[in-house]
């Protein structure tokens, strides 16, 4: 492992040539919102793919490439107005929701698109199955007769994200720090404890929106 001597001299030398140019592409692959993947980028600028592994890691260990990378992984999460403020207030908005809003008088969980924006937060994913196939028969200028099909489809399951887990991730936020003594370690064993006793309990967390056959 370098000592911090050797990594100082390092960042004093000017990145050059086909790391200088995995660099670039890396950075512009942050540039155009995608996801960073050095191995794409180093066989973008011509790395061969033998070694490339051994190739990517050192690239990747580069002081001056970390650097660079930090900031403009810095830089991207400012412009997009996302940052520990942001994922603690999604976090809290999750926790707040009510959940009769997700519900109608009767009981029946609310079509996705009815749900207050703060309520679809809350959805994990969702199942949709086929109800009906519609087919409209016509006959066009010709005296052919035509048919269109129309396929009719519903929510079956929706899948909710655990409050618990949203409380979790709240107390492990970096502003909130809220299991940092002791009192507090113990509080959150206890709630990892009844996390996993509430799952064993529950089983599937996903609301079965299946309406019930006729004679049950």
């Amino acid at each position: 492992m370098p000592s911090d001597v050797d990594r100082q001299k390092t960042l004093e030398k000017p990145l050059r040539g086909m790391r200088r140019d995995a660099l670039d592409e890396m950075l512009a692959q942050l540039e155009r919102g995608g996801s960073l993947n050095p191995k794409a980028a180093c066989l973008a600028v011509g790395y061969s793919e033998r070694g490339l592994g051994a190739q990517v890691t050192q690239l990747m260990d580069d002081p001056r490439v970390q650097r660079e990378l930090t900031g403009a992984r810095a830089i991207a999460v400012e412009s997009a107005g996302i940052g520990a403020g942001w994922v603690l207030d999604q976090l809290r908005t999750m926790w707040d929701v009510d959940l009769a809003d997700l519900f109608d008088e009767n009981g029946n969980l609310l079509p996705i698109h009815e749900l207050p924006l703060d309520a679809q937060k809350l959805v994990d994913s969702f199942e949709v199955k086929v109800t009906s196939v519609e087919r409209e028969e016509y006959t066009d200028d010709d005296g052919y007769v035509l048919a269109d099909e129309t396929t009719v489809t519903s929510v079956a399951k929706v899948k909710l994200a655990s409050r618990l887990k949203v409380l979790t991730q709240i107390g492990n936020h970096g502003d909130v720090d809220a299991f940092t003594s002791r009192d507090d370690q113990e509080a959150k064993k206890s709630l990892a404890e009844l996390m996993r006793a509430l799952a064993r309990a529950a089983g599937d967390s996903a609301i079965d929106v299946t309406p019930p056959s006729k004679g049950t």
